[in-house]
């Protein structure tokens, strides 16, 4: 409690100090208006006015936020001498342009105690009878009284979540870069050298020496986010063969830095001035421990080319979508990843690479993959210009926003369906070979014998489903659960470590007995390339093959067609393949008046590709899932009498349903609102006009069920608009989602360079923390704060100072 203000009364020789109580309180809104005003609310404390909101317009139910004038500190007059409180109230009126509609009272023991629990006042109104108002209050805090005071969040911990560049210097980008010492060619280092050493020691270094320091371990490690699940390590190393943004300055070539996204916070690295091969050495902000709140956030990362120029964007470079979760627990990756701009990755020029260290932790991996099956918390990023909004919106969505619906969005959409066609070609030869009884079981280094087991198991399934109908149903469940089993056995030995999948005997292992059952993995730079390269154009000559074989069928097919029904076709070109071009200029002249509706259905079409495509080849823990519940579900089918149950509940249902009783509903129900034939052919006889007659199915909405739906939306839908113009006050008014799961078109792959070091579970690695982002992760009741964790947070300042002499 906070005394504001005090006085005296002298009353029958007693004295009373009446001392003030700031209360925290909240208008959250209005409900059951019968038509739509502009209505604003008047707080009063013994008829004067202390507080008032903005109008929300052309609402019968208006919500209040931060942004309108919901939250006011109240001073709460309060007598000492017995402890208790005045008898006045607090009065709210709601007003209309300048008439009062209503009134509610509320009294000051009532506010005082107040938990930050939501209530409700009928409003006193001559007009309205069934108006409510929604408020809520507690005890103010100081960092309550210090939010009224602080006219807008300061959003800098440090220079990694600067993302608006407020700390810039110019030093190293207008000196020489390079310089030679004894015929030995040497470099500026950039940002600047090392703090921790003389600095004539790692201010200019050879080339050799530069990439030595970028691979030594980072100095000071900089946490992110309020997870509690395990701990992501992320190091951006450097990054190779980037294109000159700067063409337009012939001395000057990029200035590029990374830009990070994760769950709800976002970060950069320094910038490397004038560098297309940049490396970020250990004692500049390179490194991030993401304390993971689910286990399916994507790592999202972009490379821009800084611009200073307050009216122009930074311009982008490329990006890359990590999925963390199926890389190995305690494992050191070194990954290089290609950089990518263009949607359909047809870059006119290379857009380099990018190279990273990568190390997870969970803190139970069991629990892990558990919460995969759980839906990831929706994450939103604020910030509070758009060049920073720029830079956000591609990182997550890339160069082109997909949900725009443009012609060149449609042509994307179409031509990723056209794409699959090939995937198509690659699973109808499989099925040819599986028909025609031509597979081989691999032994040893290269060998393998004539064994076609998958057609066994079809034909042994198909002669069982004919002489036992019955089984159907197990049978189906069993061939959904070999189909996928099958997948998962050659996805998890492909000849790339990269491209291949958990497999499914250690995921179950790790689900039935609580504990991991990962084998630890090396990888080698380079390993299986060769292999790799013959599966993918043994692929291709398996998916030319089918496409050649349905093409020449197809002709075949309008030939024939051509001479039994004599149609002249002339005007068709057989010479020329149709089925992969199409003229986007009839797409144009035709649908531009439904291109939404168009682009909808297409959209809908490739991002359930995409899923069943994720699904099919393993990248999601839902596949194992079905997996097993098929398996089981079928074993349970043979044991229990299933079919007896099910032959009985359709018994049942056609007793209840199709029996001749259903004259009785006829008869007491349907007929009052659905006539006979011979009815209708009666009012047609006496030319009666006729209106169709139905129930009233609106008056159901009146049922206590739909009110607790209505009230349950009402408070959801509050809740949301609260939080949106909260983050929109303290972050900023620019938002972005935060995909929570992989469903691009190309999924980032590591490229074969890229290494796998397994580390003992017992060393724990010691890492020196700068200091601490929160991200915007909001909680609390009224004011809505970002957690705090004071244990990781530590002074900015420090950070702030030596970032003026780095960049």
């Amino acid at each position: 409690m906070f005394r504001c203000c005090c006085n005296e009364e002298r009353l029958s020789g007693k004295v009373f100090e009446t001392h003030t109580t700031p209360v925290l309180f909240e208008i959250v809104g209005a409900m059951g208006f019968r038509r739509l005003m502009d209505l604003y609310c008047v707080v009063k404390i013994n008829d004067k006015e202390v507080h008032r909101t903005k109008v929300v317009h052309d609402d019968d139910s208006p919500v209040w936020t931060v942004l309108t004038g919901s939250l006011c500190l109240l001073k709460i007059p309060v007598e000492t001498s017995f402890r208790r409180h005045t008898t006045s109230e607090v009065s709210i009126s709601l007003h209309y342009r300048f008439i009062t509609v209503g009134k509610v009272e509320i009294l000051f023991e009532e506010l005082l105690s107040g938990r930050g629990e939501r209530q409700e006042r009928m409003i006193l109104s001559p007009t309205e009878n069934h108006a409510y108002l929604a408020f809520r209050s507690r005890p103010a805090t100081e960092d309550d009284i210090l939010f009224f005071e602080q006219t807008k969040s300061v959003d800098m911990e440090g220079l990694a979540s600067d993302i608006n560049f407020r700390v810039v210097g110019y030093n190293g980008r207008f000196r020489r870069h390079r310089k030679f010492i004894e015929d030995k060619e040497y470099f500026l280092v950039r940002p600047g050298p090392d703090p921790s050493r003389p600095r004539q020691e790692t201010q200019w270094l050879m080339k050799e020496q530069i990439e030595t320091e970028t691979m030594k371990p980072s100095h000071n490690w900089i946490s992110v986010g309020h997870g509690t699940l395990g701990t992501i390590y992320l190091e951006v190393l450097s990054c190779h063969g980037l294109p000159n943004m700067d063409l337009a300055q012939s001395n000057f070539v990029s200035d590029p830095f990374v830009g990070i996204v994760f769950e709800d916070a976002m970060m950069r690295t320094n910038i490397i001035w004038n560098s297309l091969n940049p490396h970020w050495l250990p004692w500049t902000n390179r490194a991030f421990m993401f304390k993971v709140r689910h286990p399916t956030s994507l790592l999202m990362l972009g490379v821009f080319d800084y611009d200073d120029v307050l009216t122009d964007h930074h311009d982008p470079i490329g990006r890359v979508v990590i999925n963390t979760s199926f890389f190995r627990n305690n494992t050191e990756y070194i990954l290089y990843y290609k950089l990518h701009h263009d949607p359909d990755q047809i870059d006119a020029e290379p857009r380099g690479t990018i190279r990273i260290r990568l190390r997870v932790e969970w803190e139970d991996e069991s629990e892990a993959m558990q919460l995969t099956f759980a839906s990831a918390p929706r994450c939103v990023i604020n910030v509070d210009n758009e060049k920073s909004y720029r830079v956000l919106k591609y990182i997550t969505r890339g160069s082109m926003d997909m949900d725009e619906v443009t012609l060149d969005t449609l042509k994307l959409y179409l031509r990723e369906l056209l794409s699959y066609q090939n995937n198509l070609c690659y699973v109808l030869d499989i099925f040819f070979e599986i028909f025609l009884w031509r597979g081989r079981l691999k032994y040893g280094r290269g060998r393998s014998v004539w064994f076609p087991i998958h057609s066994i198991v079809l034909f042994v399934g198909s002669l069982l489903l004919i002489e036992r109908p019955d089984l159907v149903f197990p049978i189906f469940l069993y061939g959904i659960s070999w189909i996928l089993l099958s997948i998962n056995y050659h996805l998890s030995r492909h000849p790339s470590p990269w491209k291949q999948v958990k497999k499914s005997e250690e995921v179950n292992m790790m689900a039935l007995s609580g504990r991991s059952h990962f084998h630890p993995v090396t990888i080698e730079p380079n390993q299986g390339v060769e292999e790799d390269d013959k599966l993918e154009q043994l692929n291709a000559m398996k998916t030319e093959r089918m496409m050649t074989l349905i093409t020449v069928l197809f002709r075949f097919a309008l030939k024939v067609h051509r001479i039994y029904s004599k149609t002249n076709l002339s005007s068709f070109d057989m010479t020329n393949d149709t089925t992969s071009k199409i003229d986007f200029r009839i797409i144009k002249r035709f649908v531009a008046n439904r291109l939404t509706y168009l682009h909808t259905v297409v959209k809908s079409l490739c991002q359930t590709s995409r899923l069943i495509r994720n699904f099919i080849n393993w990248e999601s823990y839902a596949t194992d899932v079905v997996t097993t519940n098929c398996f089981m579900l079928a074993t349970l089918w043979l044991i229990f009498p299933f079919n007896t149950l099910v032959l009985w509940i359709i018994r049942l249902l056609a007793l209840a349903f199709l029996g001749p009783w259903m004259k009785l509903v006829d008869v007491l129900w349907v007929h009052s609102w659905y006539e006979t034939k011979d009815e209708l052919l009666d009012r047609i006889e006496r030319n009666d006009r006729w209106k169709p007659c139905v129930p009233d199915f609106d008056s159901l909405l009146e049922s206590d069920f739909f009110r607790k739906m209505v009230y349950s939306g009402r408070i959801v839908a509050e809740t949301a608009l609260k939080e949106k113009d909260m983050r929109e006050k303290l972050f900023g008014p620019y938002c972005e989602a935060v995909p929570h799961y992989d469903n691009s078109r190309f999924p980032s792959v590591p490229l074969s360079q890229s290494s796998a070091t397994p580390l003992e579970c017992c060393v724990k690695r010691r890492h020196d923390m700068l200091y601490h982002i929160p991200g915007q992760m909001l909680e609390g009741s009224l004011i809505l704060k970002r957690p705090r964790n004071d244990q990781v947070a530590l002074d900015a300042a420090r950070e702030v100072a030596k970032a003026k002499k780095l960049d």
